[in-house]
Formats: structure tokens, C-alpha cells, sequence
């Protein structure tokens, strides 16, 4: 496999980042998003240009592509919500090392902290 250069993408209520490998995770919180968004009223408004405005969340949406497009099955679905916001730096770590295994375990530690 070629290796991709890393980049991000902004979308309308989030990112995709794609590794060096090649993986990208897609991140998204806001409306219609399995996640819990809100209008953040700390942060100044003139940051934000995008029509969705400044949208907070404690948790979000994501989703994993290979490097071919295809989706990752991820725990429940292809794609998994309200995951907290205080995985994303493990799982980008998994991502960048294509560790899907190690992506699944945080999942999965995250909804069973969720769920106790």
C-alpha cells in the first residue's frame, strides 16, 4: 500500500482525518449525529464561518474508512456514537498505526464506562 499523506477535511459539523497509512476517520458532532451538541457560548463566534456555527459536544459520532474507501465494521455498526470526546487521542493513535483492534477495545471500554 502507497502511503497517503496526512490532511484534514473540514466538514459541515466536524473532520476527516486521513493517516498516513491511508485510514481516515471521520469525527462529526451536531445535529443528526448520534452525540450530544449544543451552541457553545464560550468560544467568540467570529471563529467560525461555516454555516452550522459553534457547536459543543462532550461525545461524537465516528466512523473509519480503509484505505480502498470501504467502511470499518466498528462494535454496533459502521458507524459509532456518543463516544466521549476524551478517546479521540487514543484513537487517533490506533488510526495513525492502523490498530483496529485497539480502536475497538476503546470503543468498547468507552461504552462499558458509559454503561455501568
Amino acid at each position: 500500500m502507497k502511503p497517503s499523506k496526512p490532511k484534514l477535511d473540514l466538514c459541515p459539523e466536524g473532520f476527516h482525518w486521513t493517516a498516513p497509512n491511508g485510514y481516515k476517520l471521520s469525527i462529526q458532532w451536531g445535529t443528526g449525529n448520534y452525540c450530544h451538541s449544543e451552541i457553545a457560548t464560550d468560544i467568540p463566534s467570529e471563529w467560525f464561518t461555516h454555516s452550522t456555527g459553534n457547536l459543543t459536544s462532550r461525545d461524537f459520532e465516528m466512523a473509519l474508512f480503509c484505505p480502498d474507501g470501504d467502511f470499518v465494521p466498528l462494535l454496533d455498526d459502521d458507524v459509532e456514537g456518543y463516544v466521549p470526546a476524551a478517546c479521540l487521542p487514543d484513537i487517533m493513535q490506533a488510526v495513525a498505526t492502523g490498530d483496529i483492534v485497539k480502536i475497538l477495545d476503546v470503543l468498547a471500554e468507552a461504552k462499558w464506562e458509559k454503561d455501568k
